[in-house]
This record gives structure tokens, C-alpha cells and sequence, in this order.
């Protein structure tokens, strides 16, 4: 049971660790192509995913140091994620898979920014207070 969990946590690692260089590459291709604000928000949108593994992989952790599991069964949660990371960049790089996220984000920051283009740009006061007001209360923590 405790080394389907250490398998359990290192795909859940592995998977958060990809997901966030994706976002940070959606990052690179918003600054490629001028749009920082459109990669910031790829960026945003992949890490996120990538976060829902790490939380799924965090108490699994927890729990096999609750039940005492030795700590060379746990460093190979580490060894375990970094060869399925080493994996997943060795079929990023034969398919690149790149260039496929490139043309994926770059029609998609097209169109986003065909779109917001053709709205009308006006600032709302009662907006902005909700935001500000949000903003402060998440940010006081």
C-alpha cells in the first residue's frame, strides 16, 4: 500500500512540476509575440492545474510520514518524480510540443485580443471599489 502511495505522489508531483514550466513557456510565448498580459494569464491558467496535483500530493505525503514509512522510501518520491519529469521533457522535445503550445496560445491570444478589441473600454467606479475592496481583504490574509 505505502509504495502505491509513493507512486501515487510522484506521478501527483510530477505532473504539478510540468504544468507550471507549460505556464511558464505560456509566459515566454506572451512576451514572444507582445501580449505579456495574455501569457501571464496561460501562465496562471496551467499552474493552476498544476497546483490541484500538488495538493492531492501533499497530505499523501503527510501520511506516509504519519505511519512512519522510512525515509529512503520517501526520498523515492523525489528520485520517482524527477525521472517522470525527465520523461515527460524528453517527449516534450521529440514531439515538439513547443511549437504545437506556440500556434495552440498564439491563436488564442489572437483571438482574445481580436475580442477585447471590440469592446468598449469604460472604468467602472463600483468595480473598481469591489476590486480594491477584494483585493485587500485576500491580501491581509
Amino acid at each position: 500500500m505505502n509504495m502505491a502511495i509513493i507512486v501515487f505522489v510522484s506521478f501527483a508531483l510530477s505532473i504539478a512540476i510540468s504544468m507550471e514550466t507549460i505556464g511558464v513557456w505560456g509566459r515566454v510565448i506572451g512576451s514572444m509575440h507582445g501580449k505579456p498580459t495574455q501569457g501571464y494569464s496561460l501562465h496562471v491558467r496551467a499552474a493552476t492545474g498544476g497546483r490541484f496535483f500538488a495538493v492531492l500530493a501533499g497530505p499523501l505525503l503527510g501520511l506516509l510520514v504519519d505511519r512512519g514509512v522510512q525515509a529512503n522510501y520517501i526520498a523515492i518520491c523525489g528520485f520517482l518524480t524527477f525521472i517522470l519529469c525527465f520523461m515527460y521533457s524528453a517527449v516534450v522535445l521529440k514531439f515538439d510540443l513547443f511549437s504545437l503550445l506556440e500556434r495552440a496560445a498564439t491563436r488564442r491570444l489572437k483571438l482574445g485580443f481580436y475580442l477585447a478589441e471590440k469592446q468598449e473600454k469604460k472604468i467602472n467606479p463600483a468595480f473598481c471599489a469591489k476590486v480594491a475592496a477584494s483585493y485587500s481583504l485576500t491580501a491581509s490574509g
